[in-house]
């Protein structure tokens, strides 16, 4: 079972790769705010054909409490809008670097709400993630000219820290709920956060028309939704339920390597010499903290 389940960890993190090389290849043809908007609703009628009756359990009780509301806000709605806008501005392979400083940022946030301070390991392997991100940022902050990119590594790093708050957050308000019904219902009462954002900003700017958009776009849509979205969540919980969340935890930093080599590979993107640098720097260093938490925290 062990193996299986290292496995599914393996797979998991590729599908959710693929999701960045989805919206970067997406980014052209829709917005990042309506391409949230039908990801979601899309992936709520097929959580429940994939994972099963049990994203059911306690939905009610669930979908009514405010903490929900949050969770849902920044897992599903704010989250997806700053990724997929990232994405839109610069590289798949640039935003999953950037993503890669989500344990760092995790650990820092740890440290500064007193659960914990960091080993000289974790301390290392932060400073190792925070040189990487220098040199991503270091060389687009001297190119006036192109502040796409600037802005997308920016976001990119915006991804991490809202996934560490929604993160933190889920601990503190859900510590022992069941993930597979917290994470239905936190997409769930995403829906009408996103609808209303969405309607919003579409007050302010000229936002995609899903009607015009050809049926190969719609073909990715559905992949983005189903496949990283419900698909690979149910491996995930399936994984962790196999091999514990400590077995489970240090694969999170396959993710920018999955996304950088799709990315070249997929959609023919080119690395810098200092991106290249860089994301090599942000996954060591985060892989060294996601570890030694890991170590510290005995393991399932």
């Amino acid at each position: 079972m062990l193996w299986i389940g290292i496995a599914y960890l393996v797979i998991v993190h590729f599908l959710w790769s693929t999701n960045n090389i989805a919206g970067r290849w997406l980014s052209p043809y829709i917005d990042p705010y309506t391409l949230t908007l039908l990801r979601w609703y899309i992936a709520a009628l097929a959580y429940p054909l994939i994972l099963g009756s049990g994203v059911f359990r306690g939905l009610k009780r669930l979908v009514l409490k405010p903490q929900t509301a949050v969770l849902g806000f920044l897992g599903f709605t704010l989250f997806n809008i700053v990724n997929y806008s990232a994405l839109s501005f610069t590289t798949a392979s640039v935003v999953g670097f950037a993503y890669g400083f989500t344990p760092v940022i995790l650990l820092l946030m740890g440290w500064a709400t007193g659960y914990g301070r960091p080993t000289a390991i974790q301390f290392v392997g932060a400073l190792l993630s925070v040189l990487g991100v220098i040199a991503l940022l270091g060389p687009k902050i001297e190119v006036v000219s192109s502040p796409g990119s600037l802005i997308g590594v920016v976001l990119g790093l915006m991804t991490g820290l809202i996934w560490s708050i929604y993160t933190v957050l889920q601990r503190v308000f859900f510590r022992d709920s069941d993930r597979l019904s917290l994470t239905y219902a936190s997409l769930l009462v995403s829906l009408p956060q996103t609808t209303v954002a969405v309607a919003l900003l579409g007050l302010f700017m000229d936002l995609s028309n899903p009607l015009n958009l050809e049926l190969p776009i719609w073909g990715i849509i559905a992949y983005a939704s189903i496949v990283p979205g419900a698909l690979a969540y149910y491996l995930w919980n399936r994984s962790v339920q196999l091999v514990g969340t400590g077995i489970a935890a240090p694969f999170s930093n396959l993710i920018p390597v999955f996304t950088a080599g799709l990315g070249v590979a997929v959609l023919g993107e080119s690395l810098s010499t200092t991106d290249l640098v860089g994301g090599v720097l942000i996954v060591l260093g985060s892989s060294l903290v996601t570890i030694e938490s890991v170590r510290r925290g005995g393991g399932r």
